[in-house]
């Protein structure tokens, strides 16, 4: 849990990072921007990558990125980082379990719906 503490960012770390992003000052982030933005985080763009991301964060469709489409846009891809990190640990619990003997899976049975929990909790 004091991992994900650490890796949260603040509002105003956020709305610096978008300033940094904006590199023209237009207050809104362009194709070009979007496009070195996935690249310095190591994830480089294909023409059809990035006009798929253009489609889902340019609400307005006025080709770029604001502010709020900007939140938006990290705020989903934080959710999926946090839904992979519980899916995988999940499975990696559902996996170990299968290969318990039945009576010992029985004894544990209980046990599944309190990971669920935690699953759905962050932790």
């Amino acid at each position: 849990r004091r991992a994900a503490a650490e890796n949260d960012i603040t509002s105003e770390q956020l709305c610096q990072r978008f300033k940094d992003i904006d590199t023209n000052h237009a207050g809104s982030l362009d194709r070009a921007e979007i496009h070195d933005f996935f690249q310095s985080m190591g994830m480089p763009l294909g023409g059809i990558a990035l006009d798929g991301i253009m489609d889902k964060f340019d609400s307005d469709s006025n080709g770029a990125v604001s502010w709020n489409e900007f939140k938006s846009m990290v705020l989903e891809m934080k959710t999926q980082r946090q839904q992979k990190k519980r899916n995988s640990f999940g499975k990696k619990i559902r996996r170990a379990l299968s290969k318990m003997p039945t009576d010992s899976k029985l004894d544990v049975a209980f046990q599944m719906k309190d990971i669920t929990k935690i699953e759905n909790l962050g932790v």
